[in-house]
């Protein structure tokens, strides 16, 4: 199923929620994604996709480092099972995404003083080859999380509180809008599409941008709530996954 085939009736309940002028203009904006949620029983994991675990590196792959420390695998997205349904949202398939963030496993006395978190090497997306790629798990001190298996869920989303798309539209959109983005289904893990942000987009979120995975660390055990990973819409149709940012929210 390619996701234009339920653009229709998501036009249709936006005209119904906000009316012919705004719901229409809503619908025009939506991106179509995958909520992400732990596989079990009726629910099977999708691809290789999936939260922790090692990452899956083609062979002869440098380990990714910030600082000379290893940066720790936080999640890899398998695009190929996703493909069909994102359509031209997915301009080239770069099979395997394997995401990494600086979070190493170090004592407070050796944590280094000079971490610049405006830095982009703090973080780092690889592709992989699906038929090449093995599995490595992390080096040490970079941090190693149990692996969650994820089923993806194809969803429509459509801009949230504060998404620069509302740019394009009638002041008064944005307010009408506001009753039935609240009422839409949330997801700790996205990929692809709009995000619902929790509290308004991270300065490195910018216009131009393209979503790649919002993750909920905390399901890791880690301190910071959300990352949202995005990359140049002009790097993503490129293939380019050196220039992508996270923009980060702290609860």
């Amino acid at each position: 199923m390619d996701y234009r085939d339920a653009l229709p009736e998501l036009r249709q309940i936006c005209i119904e929620e906000l009316g012919e002028r705004f719901g229409a203009q809503l619908a025009e904006h939506a991106r179509p994604g995958f909520g992400l949620e732990p596989a079990r029983k009726g629910r099977p994991a999708t691809g290789r996709n999936y939260l922790g675990g090692p990452a899956l590196l083609d062979p002869g792959t440098p380990w990714p480092d910030y600082l000379g420390i290893p940066l720790s695998p936080v999640a890899v997205l398998d695009t190929d099972p996703l493909a069909s349904w994102l359509g031209e949202h997915l301009p080239v398939r770069p099979g395997l995404l394997n995401f990494f963030v600086f979070e190493p496993d170090l004592p407070p006395k050796e944590y280094p003083r000079d971490v610049d978190y405006d830095d982009p090497r703090w973080l780092r997306v690889i592709p992989a080859d699906p038929a090449r790629a093995a599995e490595v798990p992390a080096p040490a001190p970079a941090r190693s999380f149990d692996r969650i298996p994820l089923h993806a869920k194809p969803v429509l989303t459509l801009p949230g509180h504060g998404d620069s798309a509302y740019r394009d539209f009638d002041w008064d959109t944005e307010i009408a809008a506001w009753p039935l983005i609240d009422q839409a289904e949330k997801h700790d893990h996205l990929a692809f599409g709009r995000p619902q942000w929790e509290q308004g987009p991270e300065p490195s979120w910018r216009d131009d941008h393209r979503h790649l995975l919002m993750v909920s660390p905390g399901k890791l055990g880690l301190d910071w709530s959300y990352f949202y990973f995005s990359v140049p819409a002009a790097a993503f149709r490129a293939g380019d996954f050196s220039q992508v940012v996270v923009g980060r929210v702290i609860h």
